[in-house]
């Protein structure tokens, strides 16, 4: 069980102001494994954190997070893209008391961003917008970057998850070039930004292999997906992997 979450508050007037660091998180909850080790259920709590991160359990045994940064931020399309690291994560393993990560974190590297709204999880992504609001009470609205993280390692996904260049296929078109022209490295986007406050999609699956998410926006209407250039149009994705996988066996003497 993977426990995905992000830090940020949009309330009071001093929220508009804060410019603190806010982080996604995705903590691995690995009761049943600890409980196959034969752990006792007290030793399985790392415990609680104290204003001083000091650990309150001083029995508990340590565990780290990995951490995911923004290794690119550019506009290929004309739209701004972001693309997250995909560092390898260490598991740790109860049974074996080997590895040291129990999850992952990414910390959001823009002055203001925040995350205020739900996550949705989607196969093995995680949909995670971000929002930058404006810094003044005064003026409504803000900016907001859609994420499509993968849930297991908070990096960028594996392959192209986004149609990023906006021809309605999700293929290896839809790579960006984090390089150089004389080295390119070709990597998917993991997110795109978009004007004002958005709200977590509604989803509508279609017959090929993709989806559109449609984000809602504080300012009415929906918010445009990558690949500029033509009409405004929700985001276009890859399909939820859905379905029951079976096999019927058969026996011989």
């Amino acid at each position: 069980l993977m426990v995905v979450f992000g830090t940020g508050r949009y309330i009071g007037n001093t929220d508009f102001s804060d410019v603190s660091v806010q982080t996604f998180y995705g903590i691995w909850d690995w009761q049943q494994e600890w409980v196959n080790a034969g752990q006792s259920s007290v030793d399985k709590n790392l415990g609680s954190f104290t204003a001083a991160r000091t650990l309150s359990s001083p029995g508990a045994q340590g565990a780290t997070l990995a951490q995911q940064t923004m290794i690119y931020h550019g506009s290929p399309f004309g739209e701004q893209y972001r693309v997250l690291s995909s560092n390898p994560i260490d598991w740790y393993s109860p049974i074996n008391s080997t590895g040291s990560h129990v999850g992952w974190y990414f910390d959001l590297p823009a002055a203001g961003e925040r995350s205020v709204q739900d996550f949705v999880i989607y196969s093995n992504v995680v949909i995670a917008i971000s929002s930058i609001p404006s810094a003044s009470p005064c003026a409504a609205g803000g900016d907001s970057i859609i994420y499509a993280i993968d849930a297991c390692t908070g990096g960028s996904p594996p392959g192209p998850f986004w149609d990023a260049n906006g021809d309605g296929v999700i293929d290896s078109n839809d790579l960006i070039n984090i390089g150089s022209a004389a080295d390119p490295i070709m990597a998917p986007i993991t997110g795109f930004g978009t004007p004002g406050m958005v709200y977590p999609p509604a989803i509508v699956s279609l017959n090929d292999d993709t989806a559109l998410f449609y984000f809602g926006k504080s300012t009415g209407g929906i918010a445009d997906g990558p690949g500029g250039g033509g009409p405004p149009a929700p985001p276009k994705g890859k399909k939820e992997l859905t379905g029951i996988t079976g096999w019927k066996e058969i026996e011989t003497d």
